[in-house]
């Protein structure tokens, strides 16, 4: 600290001299000014610069930041991956582009109008297929394809209808929307009888193969699940002895400048991110200055394990697990939080498997 001199003082009320106050600047903190005595009215202040250090507050924002960065770029990933296991929403857009082009071609073929109109014609009707499929698709899966058939027969012939009719309104309505009918409004005009009943027999048709298509994805997802139920089964008989029961114990977790005892029980997962590990129980977050290598050295084995290089989780908070695509697995903890294991980390859930 250099020597004050008069060229420093600055008028200031009596008796008070501002110094930088050393325990700030031992902090890392940029550097604060505290009152100390002063004669004569006059008084100086003094500046000292301290090292730019991280402090704890940035550090748990960048913690923080790295986590959020992972969740959603972990999220993308599990929806591409969905997309690609299940090839439901590709298998519907080709068949709407199908249904597409066969109504345009018709319409070219048969009527005496422009392709422009033509095209028109044909996306108003693919529209309306895709608006009432999407919806009928939902009840499919969720109110009849696990039904007993004689119920599910019953209920085919009602949905049926109600698909041709839905169909049917979303496309004449589709057709009263002219350019105009913002300020003109939306004029329907009901087919006449012939193609109204041309109409109602595609729409059943629609349903039919609608139908079929749910009740083959409902199979294929029965036997994917059947073939990891046989391939868990089989890493469980070349495994180890299944692990032994839980027991209650305590881990004392360093945050900062004080420990904090934390029971095993209440631990649902540990992350890892740049040197530092997030404690997450179901009450709170813990940052810890420890390494999630050294948490994966002292946690027990029979209750803990690493489903990722940046996470560790407990096996009894673990709700339940879904295949992620890629050989992964997609954790659901009992705190609604929900982790990507690596391959590695599945296999190792596998061998856990009862």
């Amino acid at each position: 600290m250099r020597h004050a001199s008069m060229s420093d003082c600055r008028p200031i009320p009596p008796r008070r001299l501002w110094v930088a106050h050393a325990d700030n600047r031992d902090a890392g903190h940029a550097p604060n000014k505290v009152p100390v005595a002063c004669g004569h009215g006059r008084a100086m202040e003094l500046r000292m610069a301290g090292p730019l250090m991280q402090t704890d507050r940035m550090r748990r924002l960048h913690f923080e930041f790295q986590r959020v960065a992972e969740t959603v770029s972990r999220s993308f990933s599990q929806a591409i991956a969905s997309l690609r296991a299940s090839r439901t929403v590709s298998v519907a857009l080709i068949a709407l582009f199908l249904i597409f082009a066969g109504y345009a071609a018709a319409f070219v073929a048969t009527l005496d109008q422009s392709i422009g109109s033509s095209v028109f014609y044909a996306v108003n009707n693919t529209v309306g297929i895709g608006l009432a499929g999407a919806g009928f698709y939902q009840l499919l899966a969720r109110f009849v394809l696990r039904r007993r058939p004689a119920v599910a027969a019953v209920l085919h012939v009602p949905l049926a209808v109600a698909f041709a009719l839905s169909w049917y309104l979303c496309t004449i309505v589709s057709f009263g929307l002219t350019p105009s009918w913002i300020r003109a409004g939306i004029s329907v005009a009901p087919f006449g009888p012939v193609a109204l009943a041309w109409q109602m027999f595609q729409g059943v048709t629609l349903y039919a193969a609608l139908a079929l298509f749910a009740y083959w994805r409902d199979a294929m997802a029965r036997l994917e699940s059947l073939r990891a139920g046989r391939t868990a089964a089989t890493d469980q008989a070349t495994s180890a002895p299944p692990p032994a029961r839980e027991t209650v114990g305590s881990l004392l977790v360093r945050c900062d400048r004080e420990v904090v005892p934390v029971a095993l029980n209440h631990i649902v997962i540990i992350s890892g991110v740049d040197g530092y590990a997030e404690v997450v129980t179901n009450a709170r977050r813990l940052l810890s200055t420890t390494t999630l290598a050294r948490f994966e050295a002292i946690l027990p084995l029979e209750q803990f394990v690493r489903v990722h290089r940046s996470h560790i989780a407990r096996l009894g908070a673990i709700r339940h697990a879904e295949p992620a695509g890629n050989g992964k697995l997609l954790l659901h903890m009992e705190n609604g939080d929900m982790v990507s294991t690596s391959r590695t980390g599945a296999r190792a859930l596998k061998e856990r498997a009862v």
